[in-house]
């Protein structure tokens, strides 16, 4: 077999990740901006759910038009919809952070929220010994169940119990926005056109 003696370039990259990066940033800063609209516009959280569940499909559609040559397949498409997710997710928590932060302690507007806390907490607490007493029987230690009560109620308990949740939601975006870039990816199958030699 005739060989020109050089060394073969190296495989073009599955993703033009920079490309990539500056097709997700604006989806994802955008998915953050409604949340934050939603903490003040209740209305607005359905935009936040349309923005989760075709981010990815609009990020690898940026993607295309932005790089026509470009190989999408499944496997692109599941890249681009993880990156997709964990900007999301990034950004959410850095949004909605700041604007708890800002809330709390410029303009004092956690009034309703304090208030929900409070009744989720009697909720829970109501819940934890009623359940307990099932458990444990009705001669359960009076000590004993206080105390389990007020581990699970201590502002300690219930800010574990929201990053729990947090956590899990976020998880819940990711995994959601990489099955669906996958599945658009593996919709738009195209690979780059190859040359043949003469």
């Amino acid at each position: 077999m005739a060989t020109t003696g050089t060394v073969p370039p190296p495989r073009p990259q599955l993703v033009d990740w920079p490309m990539a990066l500056l097709c997700i940033l604006p989806i994802a800063l955008l998915t953050a901006g409604f949340a934050v609209a939603s903490v003040f516009q209740e209305q607005l959280s359905l935009l936040v759910l349309l923005a989760i569940f075709s981010g990815a499909t609009m990020a690898l559609s940026l993607y295309r038009s932005r790089r026509p040559v470009a190989r999408i397949n499944g496997r692109v498409g599941l890249r681009i919809g993880f990156v997709t997710g964990v900007a999301m997710v990034v950004l959410l928590w850095i949004g909605l952070v700041t604007t708890g932060v800002v809330k709390r302690f410029v303009t004092g507007g956690l009034g309703e929220f304090d208030q929900a806390m409070a009744q989720q907490r009697s909720l829970q607490e109501a819940t934890t010994k009623r359940m307990s007493e099932q458990l444990l029987g009705a001669g359960v230690d009076a000590v004993a169940l206080h105390k389990e009560i007020a581990l699970f109620t201590s502002p300690e308990g219930t800010a574990g119990a929201m990053l729990f949740g947090f956590f899990m939601q976020s998880g819940m975006l990711v995994l959601v926005t990489t099955g669906l870039g996958g599945l658009a990816g593996f919709l738009q199958t195209r690979r780059r056109p190859v040359p043949r030699g003469d």
